[in-house]
């Protein structure tokens, strides 16, 4: 695979158990990632890029949806 990855991007594979725990914690990982304005389906793929901004916005998200 020859993607080109800016300094700005990362694998979303780091963070491929975000819908499972997200779950198991009682939120719902589409509404959440929606609100975060990220495709769900960005997790089907290890290798599919998400901008450092959009994950720590997620990841933030899911700590204020799961307490």
């Amino acid at each position: 695979m020859n993607q080109r990855i800016d300094v700005g991007t990362v694998r979303i594979g780091g963070a491929m158990a975000v819908p499972a725990v997200l779950g198991r914690l009682g939120a719902d990982a589409s509404s959440v990632c929606a609100e975060a304005g990220i495709d769900i389906r960005l997790f089907d793929d290890p290798d599919n890029l998400i901008s450092n901004a959009a994950r720590i916005h997620l990841l933030n998200l899911c700590v204020s949806r799961t307490g």
